[in-house]
């Protein structure tokens, strides 16, 4: 998902609509990888529902064992889910490149440290 991103983001034409689905993908990229870590199925929407997720990861504290990306995770999602709300589902509000740049840039700092 952040390699789609990626992509999106450094394709010739990029409009708003791209900035919106590379937000949208940043976001879910990083969901899933922090639900895998704590032994969730993003499928089983009641068991991984967003706020359960961010809420476990809030929880969870630097410490020995607690693997970088996941403090790294701990410290981005929020903003990743913030702007992947705004790219979602406020389409009256402007969406820009640089929203999608911090999306893409959080989410591949939190990828390399996987």
């Amino acid at each position: 998902m952040v390699r789609l991103a990626e992509r999106l983001l450094a394709a010739d034409e990029q409009n708003e609509a791209s900035y919106r689905a590379a937000a949208h993908l940043c976001y879910y990229a990083v969901y899933h990888l922090v639900a895998r870590y704590f032994g969730l199925d993003p499928s089983d929407y009641a068991a991984a529902r967003h706020e359960i997720i961010r809420d476990v990861l809030k929880k969870t504290l630097p410490g020995p064992g607690v693997p970088q990306y996941v403090i790294l995770a701990r410290r981005s999602l929020p903003t990743l889910w913030r702007l992947r709300v705004l790219a979602d589902y406020h389409l009256n509000k402007d969406f820009s490149a640089d929203d999608a740049d911090q999306s893409l840039a959080d989410a591949q700092r939190i990828f390399a440290a996987a």
